[in-house]
């Protein structure tokens, strides 16, 4: 799957789409729409050699919005058994679950309630599936360090947490910072030596407070390494998002690691994955 610098709900509207049942509804009510946005990346993702099942993102979706956790038990024991991969998993279907949530919410069809359960589920799932993924497991004799932090007010944590796996297995070791404050960053930046710093922006409304957080970081003192911006912002129709005082701006995970000077190592990891 392409790579891609912390993946955030992205939403699209189309009611005439496929559907999946929603919580608590018999199959011929009660829906969750597929958005042609969400189609069109499937497919493309299958035509890349990295194939998603629709069926599958449907159960997710469905398991994750359950009015037991059982469910979702169950359906992650169904995709072993239908040896869909955990880097699949949470790389590919937890993402692809994440956006349909979010577009039922925007057409009325899933509550607050039920997309706060179903995301909430769908991190559990990507910590546990994710526990063992460690930078030391890549066997790399210079590994790198990074800083990931999504800032104060940005609600959209799942894609982070996706990064983190990616990063990791690609032998990069990383610290992650949801919402710090100045004293935390003060913290964290005196006690570690960092390639990079990367900052995950997914809603137009934080970029005033992502400015601040870049300030922040170079006033620390902080000035060697590198500031990146990504996040499901960059790339987005209609939105230019400025560097707000960063030294890059992308949505490419290597492109990402290049400017930390780290690209040659993840290079090397992902060849051994």
């Amino acid at each position: 799957m392409p790579n891609t610098l912390c993946l955030g709900v992205s939403i699209m509207h189309d009611r005439s789409s496929p559907q999946v049942t929603r919580r608590g509804g018999d199959g011929d009510g009660d829906v969750v729409s597929f958005s042609a946005q969400i189609m069109s990346m499937l497919a493309a993702r299958s035509a890349q050699g990295c194939p998603v099942r629709e069926a599958f993102v449907r159960l997710l979706v469905q398991a994750a919005v359950a009015d037991s956790d059982a469910v979702m038990a169950d359906l992650l024991k169904d995709l072993r058994r239908q040896r869909v991969s955990v880097v699949a998993l949470a790389d590919q279907y937890i993402p692809t679950a994440a956006r349909c949530m979010g577009l039922a919410w925007l057409d009325d069809q899933l509550s607050w309630a039920d997309v706060s359960l179903g995301s909430a589920r769908l991190q559990a799932v990507l910590r546990e599936v994710g526990a063992g993924w460690s930078a030391d497991l890549a066997d790399l004799p210079h590994r790198g360090s990074v800083l990931l932090v999504v800032p104060a007010q940005e609600q959209h944590t799942l894609g982070a947490l996706v990064l983190v796996g990616q990063l990791r297995r690609l032998g990069v070791s990383v610290c992650l910072r949801i919402a710090p404050n100045r004293a935390d960053l003060r913290q964290v930046l005196q006690a570690g030596r960092f390639d990079g710093v990367l900052i995950s922006v997914a809603c137009r409304e934080t970029l005033e407070a992502t400015a601040a957080l870049v300030a922040t970081i170079r006033g620390l003192g902080h000035g060697t390494a590198p500031v990146i911006l990504g996040g499901a912002i960059v790339g987005r129709p209609g939105i230019d998002v400025p560097c707000l005082g960063a030294d890059a701006v992308t949505s490419d995970l290597f492109a990402a690691l290049q400017v930390c000077g780290l690209l040659s190592d993840a290079r090397s990891a992902r060849k051994r994955a």
